[in-house]
């Protein structure tokens, strides 16, 4: 089975971390095939169009370049290609950043029931995603989904063929469920590159 080929560069405050992942992304247009997408993943919508703008001048963004946040990517590669195939969600969803519960007691059952109406906030977009790639038991109204090791493999497979590269910017802010669901789809070894920068003295997980 072939290797993904995995860089992880450390370093602090103004050192140039985006912009090497810049430079890397850059050299990797060149050779991205049609039906795959090189992903570039980001933890604020600021550091997001920040990266596209860096992009925009030296190349026209292609449409299998994606640039977005963890929970953008997470929606699009992985919740809802996936999600509703399990029978985890419908196939109708909306996406909230929390649900405000006035006792904190209840707000695992009010996430849940808003999540089997199709109501999903950004903790449960990680978590089910988790699920769909490393297998595990979800409760859908009354019955529980028993993702299987094998099923979750496969879907992992799925999604790594779509994805030629991952490039993620500031990787001190991933939560363990995200390294969790990055290392399965490393795993697989469809991903070609796995590229992350951070500075570990800035982490906030």
């Amino acid at each position: 089975m072939p290797q993904t080929r995995i860089q992880k560069v450390i370093a602090g405050p103004g050192a140039g971390k985006t912009t090497g992942l810049v430079k890397e992304v850059l050299k990797e247009l060149d050779s991205i095939q049609p039906n795959r997408f090189l992903t570039v993943i980001t933890y604020t919508n600021a550091a997001t169009e920040k990266i596209h703008k860096e992009l925009e001048k030296h190349v026209r963004i292609p449409k299998n370049l994606f640039i977005g946040t963890i929970h953008s990517f997470l929606d699009r590669f992985i919740l809802i290609p996936h999600a509703s195939t399990l029978g985890i969600v419908p196939q109708d969803l909306t996406f909230i950043d929390d649900l405000h519960v006035t006792d904190s007691k209840y707000k695992n059952a009010a996430t849940k029931k808003a999540r089997d109406k199709g109501v999903i906030t950004y903790a449960q977009i990680e978590w089910i995603s988790e699920k769909i790639v490393s297998g595990g038991k979800i409760k859908v109204n009354a019955t529980e989904i028993n993702i299987s090791k094998i099923v979750a493999l496969n879907h992992a497979r799925l999604i790594s063929k779509r994805i030629q590269s991952i490039f993620v910017d500031e990787y001190q802010d991933a939560t363990m469920s995200q390294h969790n669901i990055f290392t399965k789809l490393i795993a697989t070894g469809m991903i070609n590159h796995f590229y992350c920068v951070g500075d570990p003295e800035q982490y906030i997980y």
